[in-house]
């Protein structure tokens, strides 16, 4: 039960976007311009100018005249006391929020113009672990029903993560 109560949030957030996804599939699907994935050379930079964040249920903004940007091929840590906008900042950067003000870019053009593509190629990794009571193999696929025609891809995971020796 308690693995459960923790899941929970984790839980909805994948029903919400799979629900989304199924209704948006048809949509998604009949695109003018299908999407491509993001290749390394194509990822110029990602930039935050004068971004302020304010939720709808609250009178302060949370965020204030962020400038942030990301060249290629640069890692950037995200660090902060509790409750200081680390979490909204990253849901900015993803796409799942919109700033108040200001503007986000991706390679030069808005990023909320262009949420499709980006999350295409984006994928976020937070800190908090989501773990299912079971296999390693049913955790990296996240399927119940995972086979041998997942090995491939399981493989790729666990080289891309570096845990092949962990495993072994």
């Amino acid at each position: 039960i308690v693995l459960f109560r923790f899941a929970r949030d984790g839980v909805k957030k994948l029903f919400d976007d799979t629900r989304y996804f199924e209704q948006n599939e048809k949509h998604i699907n009949q695109r003018k311009n299908p999407l491509k994935r993001i290749e390394k050379e194509d990822f110029a930079s990602l930039s935050l100018h004068q971004v302020k964040f304010k939720y709808a249920n609250s009178n302060k903004f949370s965020l204030v005249d962020i400038n942030l940007e990301i060249k290629k091929g640069q890692s950037i840590g995200i660090i902060g006391a509790s409750g200081s906008g680390k979490t909204t900042l990253v849901d900015l950067i993803l796409g799942l929020l919109k700033p108040k003000k200001g503007r986000i870019l991706f390679n030069g053009k808005s990023l909320e113009d262009n949420l499709d593509h980006w999350w295409e190629n984006v994928a976020y990794l937070p800190q908090e672990t989501f773990m299912l009571n079971s296999t390693i193999r049913k955790n990296i696929s996240l399927s119940a029903n995972s086979d041998a025609s997942d090995s491939g891809l399981i493989e790729t995971a666990l080289s891309k993560a570096n845990l092949e020796g962990v495993i072994k």
